[in-house]
């Protein structure tokens, strides 16, 4: 965001948002670790009202802002879905995003013991996306982790992505 001037976000956005294969705003969202502060704030407020304004659903970049994402979203009366990529935060917080409708994505950090693996089982799954994050060598461990976890088959597991990603981003051709 270093140079972005956030008045300017609303007409890069527009640039994207005439590409018919647009069906959702992101990765967008704050990140504690990378020059956190009001101008990351602005812009992330920018990319809401623009997700308002297209009836965009968005995909949510959270690094130790979970809060603050919250507040902003409130803030400024965003109603869509958001789908938080990546997900590794707490049980609490997990419980909390699902509550209030949104997706929680998951990828490697579930092949490993983190905290994510240890509690999964208990999050609906209709609130899961399975995820790669680019590596998709890594997706059909992915895969068997989260039908381990979640006691799913696989074609169980699908049915449930494809429902999903249907409710997530309403706007994907299927």
């Amino acid at each position: 965001i270093d140079g972005v001037d956030p008045s300017l976000v609303r007409k890069k956005l527009n640039n994207y948002y005439s590409d018919k294969r647009v069906v959702a705003l992101g990765e967008c969202g704050l990140d504690r670790t990378r020059n956190f502060g009001e101008r990351q704030k602005d812009i992330f407020r920018e990319h809401l009202k623009f997700a308002i304004e297209k009836k965009l659903n968005v995909v949510i970049h959270c690094v130790k802002a979970q809060n603050e994402i919250l507040s902003i979203v409130k803030k400024v009366n965003f109603k869509g879905k958001l789908f938080f990529h990546h997900f590794n935060g707490s049980y609490i917080e997990a419980s909390h995003l699902v509550s209030l409708g949104h997706f929680l994505g998951v990828g490697k950090n579930v092949i490993k013991e983190t905290k994510l693996s240890k509690y999964l089982k208990d999050i609906p799954g209709s609130n899961i996306l399975v995820e790669s994050d680019g590596e998709e060598n890594l997706l059909p461990d992915i895969i068997d982790k989260v039908c381990l976890l979640k006691d799913l088959s696989r074609e169980e597991l699908f049915k449930n992505q494809i429902d999903n990603l249907k409710r997530a981003f309403p706007l994907i051709r299927f």
